[in-house]
């Protein structure tokens, strides 16, 4: 009897183990994938002529088959023609950004 017992606690303590480690991993792709979408709208960002000083932009992408919203803040700097923005990446439907971003864009010479 108490050797059963000793067994189901340590199946216990293995399936509480198995169940974090599933959660971590679970959380590790999630940041992966936002990083991953941070890092391409920063590469559009740069690679289009449209240059924002200031402002918010909210859009919705889907990504290794999920939805996830993105949240674009653009601040202006001492230099007008740079601009500071935050990208965050939020899961679904979720209140927390998954991975949050900040990177600056200069205004191409060929836009005045």
């Amino acid at each position: 009897m108490v050797a059963l017992a000793v067994a189901a606690t340590g199946l216990l303590a293995v399936s509480s183990a198995l169940t974090r480690s599933v959660s971590v991993v679970e959380k590790l792709e999630l940041a992966s994938y936002a990083t991953w979408i941070s890092s391409n709208r920063f590469a559009e960002l740069r690679m289009s002529r449209e240059f924002q000083p200031s402002g918010e932009q909210r859009n919705t992408v889907e990504f290794a088959g999920r939805s996830w919203r993105v949240v674009e803040h653009y601040h202006g700097t001492a230099d007008p023609n740079i601009a500071r923005i935050e990208i965050a990446i939020y899961h679904g439907e979720e209140d927390y950004p998954v991975h949050t971003d900040i990177g600056y864009l200069g205004r191409h010479a060929s836009n005045p």
